[in-house]
């Protein structure tokens, strides 16, 4: 004799189950409106599992009533379109620093070069001693070309000219003969007699010997190649 087998139910599956639930509240829910609350947010439903009447299948997938369900909609919808702009506004500020940098260096390199270049091409010629020159003293513009305004320079004869001194009052152009010079002016407290450059002279050539006739014009006698002395209450010398 063979034993009898016993047969077990089969266990519902979680579906299942769920179906069943949602049968029997369905029923309950129809009769009273109070025990649909009970489904809201409890209940997951999906295409395959619609909600029992009186309940809606939100987003989230679970049941909830038709109030509620606009209520999430418009939450959902105000924190989308926040996170959107947001986004939208950093992209922007970000490609908008880039092409402001990019911008700023193109033009800044090409500024330098242009500087660089035009200051090149300006520099002035070397000052230069004329063919007629002789070993003497001459203001830019006699004898001297390239020099600087009001400047004196020493020339060997020609060839390069040598700077002196940027006269402080301007360079004079001596007649033929004699050299130029300095514009000088003897101080307020000069009186008749010789000063070295500096000493009751203002604006002469350094080593420089003037004849003053009191507070004025200074006249240039002669350049000290070794010198020029002061001395206490008599005339300056060359040493």
């Amino acid at each position: 004799m063979y034993a009898r087998r016993r047969l077990r139910p089969r266990p519902l599956s979680r579906a299942e189950r769920r179906a069943v639930v949602v049968a029997l509240f369905a029923s309950a829910c129809a009769l009273f409106a109070s025990t649909c609350a009970l489904f809201d947010d409890d209940v997951a439903c999906d295409a395959a599992t619609p909600c029992p009447a009186g309940l809606v299948c939100a987003a989230d997938g679970f049941c909830t009533t038709t109030v509620g369900e606009g209520e999430g909609e418009g939450e959902g919808e105000g924190e989308g379109e926040g996170e959107g702009e947001g986004e939208g506004e950093g992209e922007g500020e970000g490609e908008g620093e880039g092409e402001g940098e990019g911008e700023g260096e193109g033009e800044g390199e090409g500024e330098g070069e242009g500087e660089g270049e035009g200051e090149g091409e300006g520099e002035p010629p070397a000052p230069t001693c004329g063919a007629t020159a002789v070993p003497s003293d001459y203001c830019a513009g006699d004898k001297v070309t390239g020099g600087a305004t009001d400047a004196l320079y020493r020339c060997n004869g020609p060839g390069p000219a040598t700077l002196i001194l940027v006269c402080p009052q301007g360079c004079v152009t001596a007649p033929a003969g004699h050299i130029d010079y300095c514009r000088a002016t003897c101080d307020d407290n000069a009186r008749t007699g010789q000063y070295c450059a500096g000493d009751k002279v203002t604006g002469g050539v350094p080593g420089t010997l003037y004849q003053c006739a009191g507070p004025g014009p200074a006249e240039r006698l002669r350049f000290c190649s070794n010198g020029c002395r002061v001395n206490a209450g008599t005339n300056d010398t060359c040493n």
